[in-house]
This record gives structure tokens, sequence and C-alpha cells, in this order.
């Protein structure tokens, strides 16, 4: 697309960038709008998709990483901002929780791989770190609660599941 292009539309169309990167979708006031698909080929991050407005990404998106994993996630003015899932290569769920302008916010649930989960409300910087965080066994009854720092335990004591609260 040269710089003479116009695109002040609302149809669908691709874009091919000298780079090599592909832009899909809508477009409205020159700015993508609407349901769109970029591919990249610089960088960590592969295509994302989602939906637009005014040019950044607004509401449910999913970014596809060069190492095929994926954050499923909502944004807000281009920013991470509301509840997401992290998966790995393979599909499998790493991270749940709510964001807050791009970091982990509130209680989240990091997934270890071979079975159980920590969880606990995230500290400043969006790691598990801190007191009252879990590492709840695949059984999902039996815990270890106590102190963490960056989703590892430092020292904790034996509990038991007994219930939960929705955050």
């Amino acid at each position: 697309v040269n710089s003479e292009t116009n695109i002040n539309c609302k149809e669908s169309l691709t874009l091919k960038l000298e780079n090599g990167d592909n832009i899909e979708r809508f477009f409205k006031d020159g700015l993508r709008h609407g349901l769109c698909v970029v591919s990249l080929s610089e960088g960590n991050v592969a295509e994302i998709r989602g939906n637009y407005k005014e040019g950044k990404l607004d509401g449910k998106a999913k970014i596809t990483f060069k190492d095929r994993s994926t954050v499923d996630g909502y944004f807000k003015t281009g920013i991470l901002h509301g509840f997401a899932r992290y998966f790995d290569k393979k599909g499998r769920l790493t991270f749940i929780g709510n964001h807050k302008n791009g970091r982990p916010d509130g209680t989240c649930w990091k997934i270890i791989r071979g079975g159980g989960c920590v969880v606990g409300r995230v500290d400043s910087d969006g790691h598990l770190t801190g007191i009252r965080i879990a590492y709840i066994y695949p059984d999902y009854k039996t815990a270890l609660v106590g102190s963490f720092k960056d989703g590892v335990m430092e020292k904790g004591q034996e509990a038991a599941v007994t219930g939960m609260v929705e955050d």
C-alpha cells in the first residue's frame, strides 16, 4: 500500500506490507476497525487476531507467539485488561487471571506441568509473590499454604481445601 492509498472503508481487505507482515479485515478512517488479523514477520509475536477500535485492540483477542504459545484475553486501548488465559505451544493451559493495565491482578492461577497449581493474589508486579499463596495438589483437596516468591514456595504448611470463594 502506498501513501496515496486512502483506506476509508468498511470492507474486508488484505494488506501485504514490504516487511512481509499481513493485515487482514476491516478499516475505518485509515485505522484497523472490527475483527482484524495481523500476521507479523519480525519479533516474538506471530499473529494478533482480535477486535480493534480506532486502530487499537479493544475487546477479546488472541495473540500467537512464534513458539506457538498463546494468550487469549481482553484488551482495552491496546493493553491486556481483563480476564486472560495463557497456553503453551501444545495448547495446555499454563496461567489464568485478570489483568489490569497489562499486568496480572488479583487472584491468579499458575498451572503446574505434571499436576497441581499455585493460587493466590499477585503482587504489584503481577507475580505470585507474598504470603497466603497456596500450592494445590492435583487431587484439589490437599494444599500447602505459605510464602512464595514468583510462584516458588519458600515455606509453607499443610492445609486442606474446604471450599471456595468467587473472586
